[in-house]
């Protein structure tokens, strides 16, 4: 276990600097378009899985902030 307080209690500082210090992370936003397989699962999980949008390509997703 990790414990992420430091002396002054500064939580998110000190979680911040475990996150970016990790080379195993990638600290990259995502593009506009979100995650491939993120937003195809969230299409098919919102219209179904059989829906005629989806099956001609006539659905786009796009993240927000």
């Amino acid at each position: 276990m990790i414990s992420i307080a430091n002396a002054d209690g500064d939580f998110l500082t000190q979680a911040d600097e475990i996150l970016r210090n990790d080379p195993n992370l990638n600290h990259e936003y995502l593009p506009i378009a979100g995650l491939p397989d993120f937003t195809s699962a969230s299409q098919k999980l919102i219209l179904g899985a059989d829906s005629p949008a989806i099956k001609e390509k006539r659905v786009c997703t796009f993240r927000g902030p």
